[in-house]
């Protein structure tokens, strides 16, 4: 039994491993879009797991390219016992090798490497836009939701003075129970969306903190902001931006190059490699030829003609991969031209919505004027005050979701076509 909870607790013990901790932001500081985006950057894991790849990637390019420098040994050796013709004691050699030849395959594995760390670079820059698309979004939804909070807690009072407006109709007998009775429902379901906006709005804040990669419980503030304004162009030419600036279509194109490079090496694996070595040794004994030092220049030759399909089957497969990279570069430009057209029309129907919306808060204001006026004459009934009042609100909420959602839908098109813009206006 003690030796079964001596293994859990070492196996417990293997688990706790050091474990980077979120970042949190200084409460009352108001962050910019810009602000968000740079702490993104910095924390999010996405990004540093990114960056480590690219490291890995040069260090390959490292080892790749130290093939062709020399390489140096040292070795020793002591002989404890001794023997009848020589004394124990202790002889040390160091040498150093040089490749001289292998057909172009060290060469062709230094180009794979750096094509696989050009492609892991890309990639970074990819995540880097995915993220800050994703600081974005949630930065605007935020917006958006806090500025709900705000009509609904108009909402909210607009039905309790509504509340007391019909209860005085009624104590001066101008008005039935019925309007008292309506308006305090009313309240009730205002005070139900005023909760259900404010924890949206606190679902939001935990989202954008995620986003930017700190702690979720950060009880950041964000200013006011939208996505700047950029005229859609034609969708040819929208695409063809897109192909161009996109990160994941020039990591695609060089993890191409990084596979027919690997060809190249694949197809040398049973051709002959030439190299030279030199040793020097010396030994604290005298031996039997009463020579102490000794040098030995080598030139070696390996070659393996036959491999029984090792190197064939190697070539098939690195042919495969390059198959595979193209393909997946296809695939890569048809999604990023369907998320170009998409993101376009996107912004026009946004741009449309927000239009309408505004027409519509006018329309809706001046009616909710109106029928209150004519229900203080007494010429209007009590729930026409309130439709005209869920109007108002319905304009209202609309209004802020297409101004956000314009900003939303910009932001989506900046980044289909491989944009960069960190701020808002």
């Amino acid at each position: 039994m003690a030796a079964m909870l001596l293994c859990c607790s070492a196996v417990r013990a293997d688990l706790s491993v050091p474990v980077r901790q979120p970042q949190s932001v200084t409460a009352g500081k108001v962050l910019t879009l810009a602000d968000c985006i740079d702490l993104a950057l910095k924390n999010q894991a996405s990004i540093r797991q990114a960056m480590a790849q690219v490291e890995v990637q040069a260090g390959a390019v490292s080892q790749a390219r130290s093939k062709l420098l020399p390489g140096t040994s040292v070795s020793g050796s002591t002989d404890l016992a001794g023997s009848a013709n020589q004394n124990s004691g202790t002889t040390v050699t160091a040498g150093a090798s040089q490749l001289i030849f292998d057909f172009s395959r060290t060469p062709s594995q230094i180009r794979e490497a750096e094509r696989a760390r050009l492609a892991a670079t890309e990639t970074l820059k990819g995540t880097s836009a995915n993220v800050i698309l994703s600081v974005k979004q949630a930065y605007y939804t935020l917006l958006q939701d806090i500025h709900l909070v705000d009509v609904f807690t108009e909402n909210l009072k607009d039905q309790q003075g509504h509340v007391a407006q019909a209860q005085a109709r009624k104590d001066a007998g101008m008005a039935p129970l019925t309007d008292v009775l309506t308006a305090q429902t009313a309240e009730a379901s205002a005070r139900l969306d005023l909760v259900t906006a404010k924890n949206n709005a606190d679902q939001a804040r935990v989202n954008l903190n995620a986003a930017m990669g700190i702690n979720v419980l950060s009880p950041i503030q964000i200013a006011e902001g939208t996505e700047p304004e950029t005229p859609p162009l034609p969708e040819d030419q929208a695409v063809q931006v897109a192909f161009s600036k996109r990160p994941e279509i020039r990591a695609d194109a060089y993890q191409i190059m990084a596979s027919q490079a690997a060809v190249k090496v694949a197809s040398t694996g049973n051709l002959p490699a030439l190299t030279t070595s030199a040793e020097r040794s010396h030994s604290t004994v005298s031996s039997a030829s009463g020579q102490n030092d000794s040098w030995q220049w080598t030139l070696n030759l390996v070659w393996t003609p036959i491999d029984f399909g090792s190197t064939s089957g190697a070539v098939r497969s690195a042919k495969a991969q390059v198959v595979s990279a193209e393909e997946t570069l296809y695939n890569d430009k048809q999604t990023i031209a369907g998320q170009v057209v998409q993101a376009r029309l996107g912004v026009l129907a946004a741009e449309e919505q927000l239009r309408e919306a505004t027409a519509e808060v006018a329309s809706a204001k001046a009616t909710l004027d109106s029928v209150t006026g004519s229900y203080q004459a007494g010429v209007a009934i009590f729930l026409q005050v309130l439709d005209a009042q869920s109007a108002m609100l319905k304009a209202e909420v609309d209004e802020f979701s297409a101004r956000y959602g314009l900003s939303i839908a910009r932001a989506t098109l900046e980044h289909a076509m491989g944009g960069t813009v960190k701020e808002g206006v």
